[in-house]
């Protein structure tokens, strides 16, 4: 590579690594003080994994930078191997004006089903009090197993009938 490309890929990969981190730290910002999620079970993992890796490029001379940053990415690895089972199941109100948002997740033997509120395109808002425990590691939702009705644009019935009976009524904002 010449000396001018060297240059200006240098200074593309610094604008990425400011972008990319300064999205990551409004993330932080906006899952900390306003409980919102970006959509997405690893969308954050993936986001950390490229400032990571933007990183090592930019310090590559400096061992005391280096190491670090490959530990992280090595932690980074493990949480994301560790976020891939959960998913995400999407469910549109009657007048499409709401979207709740299921995540279901699986550890050891217990099912938890987690409910948010999509918001502002790209966001999920956690909906207080409306987690569902499963025993017994089913996904009711990966296997299509419940039953959803909506009885107003802002409010939804869940019944999972396998397992212990589960019934919960979910309000939304």
């Amino acid at each position: 590579m010449n000396e001018v490309t060297e240059k200006f890929v240098k200074r593309l990969c610094i604008i990425c690594f400011i972008v990319l981190l300064f999205c990551r730290i409004l993330i932080s910002i906006l899952h900390n003080f306003f409980q919102l999620y970006i959509l997405g079970t690893i969308t954050s993992e993936i986001l950390n994994f490229i400032v990571l890796f933007l990183a090592i490029f930019l310090f590559k001379n400096s061992e005391v930078i280096v190491y670090p940053l490959i530990g992280l990415i090595i932690v980074n690895i493990i949480l994301l191997l560790v976020h891939l089972e959960p998913k995400e199941y999407y469910f549109k109100s009657p007048d499409s004006s709401n979207t709740l948002v299921a995540v279901e997740r699986s550890r050891f033997f217990l099912t938890t089903v987690d409910f948010y509120e999509k918001k502002y395109l790209i966001f999920k808002k956690k909906i207080e009090d409306s987690s569902i425990d499963i025993d017994n590691d089913y996904k009711a939702f990966k296997l299509n197993d419940f039953s959803l009705t909506w009885l107003s644009d802002k409010e939804v019935d869940i019944y999972i009938p396998k397992g212990m009976p589960r019934h919960k009524v979910i309000k939304l904002d």
